[in-house]
């Protein structure tokens, strides 16, 4: 089901069916990316986030600003590792 999210223009998406973790993991991401270290703001450090899914979306952020490949990309892991549960669920 959530691999229909990818056909979804982007702002429906954003609007609809992007959770508030996920921007909070795209923004450490971002910073990674940056080379500032996990923060989610500019000035604190945090441990606080799903590393491997963040260390995932790093290169996205290399692509430029303003860049939605990220947002789609967190999208597409979570729709691989919900199939992958329900594949093991079964």
């Amino acid at each position: 089901m959530r691999l229909v999210f990818l056909a979804v223009p982007f702002r429906d998406l954003d609007v609809n069916f992007v959770p508030d973790d996920t921007y909070y993991t795209l923004a450490i991401a971002r910073s990674l990316a940056a080379g500032d270290g996990p923060r989610a703001d500019a000035h604190h450090l945090t441990n606080g986030f799903q590393p491997l899914l963040a260390f995932l979306l790093v290169p996205l952020f290399w692509l430029g600003p303003g860049s939605i490949a990220p947002v789609y990309a967190a999208a597409a892991v979570g729709a691989v590792a919900d199939s992958a549960v329900a594949g093991l669920l079964r």
